[in-house]
């Protein structure tokens, strides 16, 4: 079995490490389709504040973020602001 290197098999090459990810972000659950708010008031993860900060820096508008969350828009805002 391969060393893990931040989470992705280590000496894979980029594109494999690429692969690896999106696949891994696929397994992410979706929220069901009269939910889209589902996590909505519950308490931050630190997968989802390391979420958060990944998607703030990588340029994505807040109501996208609170869609990938399944967050409301204002509760996202919220957390950004403090």
């Amino acid at each position: 079995m391969a060393d893990l290197v931040g989470g992705t098999p280590a000496g894979l090459g980029f594109r494999t490490g690429l692969t690896y990810i999106s696949v891994m972000l696929r397994m992410r659950k979706k929220p069901p389709a009269d939910r889209p708010d589902i996590n909505a008031g519950e308490p931050w993860s630190e997968t989802d504040m390391a979420d958060l900060d990944e998607l703030l820096s990588d340029g994505m508008p807040v109501a996208e973020i609170a869609s990938y969350l399944c967050r409301s828009v204002e509760e996202v805002e919220r957390k950004i602001r403090n």
